[in-house]
């Protein structure tokens, strides 16, 4: 999807998913991307599998924003590694009260890349990679904008068995 303004709002969803049988392929892939911007509001962007990886997600704009309880999520159930997730913004990155997550149960977790010219605020939001069971990575987190404004939220990469995954903020100013 490529439009001048994207606003998913009321519970909107977007979603790619693979079946539940045993020989299901992998999850689609999600991008959304706008010349302006890109705002998700109470609504899902997601991707999930069962027996098979998880598909990534990518949200491309000039400014975006994520509010009131959205969700972008990349999930794999079964063997396969969740998806991964690239947020970037020409201007500005918001995420505020939601959540932004990468989830394996038997699998290594997937990446989380928020990207920002400027900023990247986060405001009640939760940034999280993770691996339920089984011995798979934590996936990784980077978050690279001139500026990081982080208040009452979370960023956190963990793993049951592996390793959790790292997480890297590059900026220039931190608050």
């Amino acid at each position: 999807l490529v439009a001048d303004t994207v606003l998913l709002t009321g519970g909107a969803l977007i979603s790619a998913e693979s079946s539940t049988s045993a020989n299901a392929g992998n999850a689609g892939d999600v991008s959304i991307s706008a010349r302006g911007t890109i705002e998700i509001a109470g609504s899902s962007v997601t991707t999930a599998a069962d027996h098979a990886a998880g598909g990534s997600l990518a949200v491309q704009g000039n400014e975006v924003r994520l509010v009131d309880g959205a969700l972008v999520s990349a999930k794999s159930s079964g063997p396969g590694d969740a998806g991964n997730i690239s947020i970037a913004a020409a201007k500005a990155l918001q995420l505020a009260n939601s959540v932004v997550s990468t989830e394996a149960v038997q699998a290594d977790g997937g990446n989380i890349n928020l990207t920002a010219q400027h900023t990247v605020q986060l405001t009640g939001a939760q940034v999280t990679t993770s691996v339920a069971s089984g011995t798979g990575s934590g996936g990784n987190i980077s978050i690279d904008p001139q500026f990081v404004i982080l208040k009452a939220s979370s960023i956190t990469a963990n793993a049951f068995g592996g390793p959790g995954g790292n997480i890297t903020i590059i900026a220039d100013n931190y608050l």
